[in-house]
């Protein structure tokens, strides 16, 4: 995939793609090596990301890789994706797993994921259990599932409910 294509970006394309079938590998090719563009490749998806003008072999090497379920950056990009991760800009910038979580939710989701009980929620926030009960039912809601168990599965993939992945 390349970035600038006509109608549709690359990264718009591969978020498309991506969003469609998660199993898909998209791998970029393009001339763009700026640090915002190749982390919005991969937040969109992307698998691997190489610069036109990378060799034949290195193509063929890193489209074998990401059928094979790795990531790929091209020799001149690792790094700088390693530069990326290492300054933490790559954590800073990642956007939020629940957008559509209040801060409110968030904090209780954390909570739940912690494996906390809405009693012990209700006195650490200093809120009434009735409240707790209908922030998770809200919750439960905005993330598509159907009771605790899947919430805490769904929180704990996006970091929650451990003190590193603290929000």
């Amino acid at each position: 995939m390349d970035i600038q294509m006509p109608r549709l970006d690359g990264i718009e394309a591969t978020r498309f793609l991506v969003g469609r079938d998660p199993g898909l590998r998209v791998l970029m090719l393009t001339m763009n090596e700026d640090d915002d563009t190749v982390l919005s490749a991969i937040r969109a998806g992307a698998c691997g990301y190489l610069v036109k003008g990378s060799g034949a072999d290195e193509v063929q090497n890193a489209i074998r890789t990401a059928a094979a379920g790795g990531m790929v950056f091209g020799a001149s990009m690792a790094q700088q994706v390693a530069a990326l991760l290492a300054s933490g800009t790559a954590q800073r910038s990642e956007p939020d797993p629940f957008p559509d979580l209040t801060e409110r939710e968030r904090s209780v989701l954390q909570l739940v994921a912690a494996g906390r009980s809405n009693d012990e929620i209700a006195a650490s926030l200093y809120v009434s259990n009735k409240t707790v009960r209908n922030t998770v039912s809200g919750i439960y809601a905005k993330l598509g599932v159907s009771g605790r168990a899947d919430a805490i599965v769904r929180a704990r993939e996006a970091g929650y409910g451990t003190s590193a992945g603290e929000r």
